[in-house]
């Protein structure tokens, strides 16, 4: 495999994680119409939503409104840390200790192979953002789990434009800023909260339908870098590589060798928390 498909592979790898790394906060919810825009600037928006004051006992069932307020007092903060990566120490709170994260290709996650992750990629110096000065994330179809009603689902899709820096990893040029625009498909989200206003488990990254959009089928930050110019057939040879990589990571250890190595984007089962081996 040539130097630029195994730079690529790298990518991918790192964007099938961070996938969700990258938010900052919605500027406006309408209750109406469940709609809500999310900026990728490296500057914080001017505008935040303000959640609504309800608040509700611990042992009472959650309305659609609550847990999306949570959800959007959430990824305020996000950008008020310019980014889950770089602000993490800033985020911390919101996770709860038996946190989990799963998406197509990665997880499930506990805290602590989360956590190296986003130490690692933020050492990575990956900026989307850079590359995309108008990248933004439009939510809507808000609604709450028949089955659980403290998991809030959601339908994520980007849109933005090429013009900004190119797209670098480790200082080498991975694809020039071409003036692509980025209109990808519907992705399926969701938190599931915990009644102390906790996030226990995000599900990120699952393409509703791969015929439409720029990102062909692929979701999160990966859907991206086709929209921005990668060839599809590329990330198709390279895919099965960075799964076989996700799973082979549950066998090295929960660091990253001091950032020489990738870290665990699989969890090993005995690691994961009781309520999800037991769910």
């Amino acid at each position: 495999m040539n130097t630029f498909m195994l730079r690529i592979s790298f990518l991918v790898g790192s964007c099938v994680y961070s996938a969700n790394a990258f938010l900052v906060s919605p500027v406006k919810l309408n209750s109406a119409a469940p709609q809500t825009t999310v900026a990728f600037s490296s500057s914080p928006a001017s505008s935040s939503v303000a959640p609504s004051n309800e608040s509700k006992e611990a042992d009472d069932v959650p309305s659609l409104q609550q847990l999306t307020d949570w959800s959007l007092e959430y990824l305020n903060e996000v950008e008020e840390a310019n980014g889950i990566i770089s602000g993490f120490d800033k985020l911390r709170h919101w996770y709860d200790e038996d946190f989990i994260q799963t998406g197509p290709d990665i997880g499930p996650m506990n805290l602590q192979d989360y956590t190296n992750s986003l130490e690692y990629y933020k050492d990575q110096g990956f900026n989307f953002g850079a590359s995309i000065p108008d990248l933004a994330a439009q939510y809507d179809g808000w609604h709450i789990d028949p089955k659980d009603p403290w998991r809030v689902w959601f339908v994520l899709r980007y849109r933005g434009t090429f013009t900004g820096e190119d797209l670098m990893l480790n200082g080498n040029t991975l694809v020039k800023a071409n003036g692509q625009e980025i209109d990808g498909s519907p992705e399926v989200y969701s938190y599931v909260w915990t009644p102390e206003k906790k996030l226990k488990w995000t599900s990120i990254g699952f393409v509703g339908e791969k015929y439409t959009g720029t990102n062909k089928g692929y979701g999160g930050l990966v859907g991206l870098l086709v929209g921005m110019g990668v060839p599809k057939t590329i990330l198709d040879l390279v895919y099965p590589l960075v799964q076989a990589q996700t799973w082979f990571s549950q066998f090295q250890g929960p660091g990253s060798n001091e950032g020489t190595r990738a870290p665990r984007t699989l969890t090993p089962e005995k690691q994961l928390p009781r309520w999800w081996r037991e769910r």
